[in-house]
Formats: structure tokens, sequence, C-alpha cells
């Protein structure tokens, strides 16, 4: 088996190297990494093509800026059955993608993702990552939510669904979920070894902030099954 790996960026240079030099040290070693640029104005390309005697990467410039619109870029491009989608600052296990390959070849999934830990050691990160840890389990028996730092996805069953969705602002991830489970497509949860999630969104806005963001975020996924672009929620790709 071999995978397809697709990183969406913008101005990344800080953080994607973190997440290539993870890769590199994966004790599964068959799979491609194509990175989709957004037109960084700093040092993100400079980075990726540091790897490129240790990974077979490929630095992809996208014709859109969206993170969505960049992973279904990507997918297209993309050579192997399985597609495994990451935010440019997750970091992870070496052990990672071999666990994944040993549950995509037992269960043979249209769709995976995981827990996460913090990239942190602060006591409220912990509390929030284990409410989304606990909700994500929780979720799963009737409407599933992912997130899209990590998600692996079959490629024939996500392109049959037309991708993610450009056309929502924020929980484009979850609402991919929502949709393949509503196509009857397999859903698995990969709990362990959880890769560690990013807080510089959070530390950025400040917690207060960013819990009335999301909590906007939420009920209007709620409501509506989907986040419009027209809402009057806090969110930028690439502006943290």
């Amino acid at each position: 088996m071999k995978l397809s790996v697709v990183i969406p960026t913008l101005n990344e240079e800080k953080y994607v190297g973190n997440l290539l030099n993870c890769l590199a040290n994966q004790d599964f070693k068959y799979f491609e990494v194509l990175v989709v640029d957004a037109d960084s104005k700093d040092k993100t390309e400079e980075e990726v093509l540091k790897f490129k005697d240790k990974l077979n990467i490929c630095f992809i410039k996208s014709p859109k800026r969206g993170v969505a619109f960049q992973r279904n870029y990507g997918a297209k491009k993309a050579k192997n059955e399985f597609i495994v989608f990451f935010d440019a600052d997750l970091k992870m296990e070496s052990r990672f993608l071999s666990k994944l390959v040993k549950v995509l070849k037992k269960r043979n999934p249209s769709m995976v993702t995981s827990y996460f830990k913090p990239q942190s050691n602060k006591l409220i990160h912990y509390i929030l990552m284990g409410f989304y840890n606990t909700y994500t389990e929780l979720a799963q028996l009737f409407d599933p939510i992912a997130t899209g730092a990590f998600i692996c996805v079959n490629k024939k069953h996500f392109l049959e669904v037309g991708g993610f969705s450009e056309e929502v602002l924020i929980y484009e991830d979850s609402y991919l979920a929502r949709v393949m489970h509503k196509k009857g497509y397999k859903y698995t949860l990969l709990r362990f070894p959880a890769p560690e999630f990013s807080m510089r969104r959070i530390e950025k806005m400040g917690l207060k902030q960013y819990l009335k963001e999301s909590r906007k975020a939420v009920i209007a996924y709620l409501e509506e099954g989907k986040v419009s672009k027209n809402k009057d929620i806090d969110y930028k790709f690439g502006e943290f």
C-alpha cells in the first residue's frame, strides 16, 4: 500500500519544516508528499525544498487561495488510493503512518480521523483537546466530525462526494465527514498514537475570543448543517 500526503500552505516557513521532518522520520516510507502552496510571501518553498532528498516531495503552486481548494487541488494530483491531509503545523510520532496503514488494511474505511493532543504544556489546552476528543468519540455514533489537521480518505469516494466544500467558511472538514457518512461510507477513528495539534490560533486570538468565535461557528454548523461564508465569524486561512 502507498499513500499520498497533501499539505496546504500559506506562509508556513516557521512550521512546515517540523511536519516534513516528522514525515521523513516515519517508519513507513511508501508515500508521496504534495505541498500545495497559495503564493506564500515568506520562505515556505525554501523550507519545503530542503526535504527533496529525504522525501518524495512536490511543491505545487495553487491557482487559488483557500484551504478547501488547495486540498482538493492536491487530491486530484495524488497518485495513490488513499490520501492523507495534514495541516502544515502538525507533528506526529514516527510510527503514525504505519499505524494508519494497519487500520486501512484491516478496516478498509473511506475516512479516518483521530484524537489529538496539544503542542503545549498548558492545562487549559489539554482540557480543550480532551473535550474535542470526547465529542469526536460520541459524534461518530450519529454525525461524525473530523478536523483537517489530519484526515485520511479513500480518493475515489472523496472525489465522488465532491471533496471539501469550497462554499463554507469553516468546518469544511466536519462537513466532509457528514457528507461521506450520509453516503454510507465507512468512518474510522484512530485514537493512538495521537498527532500533536498546534494551539497557535488559540494563543494568537486569546482563549476568550477563540471560545466566542467557536461558539458562533458551532451553533451555525448545528443549525444549518454548515457554516456559510457570509457568517460574521473571525476566521481567515493563513493568518495564524
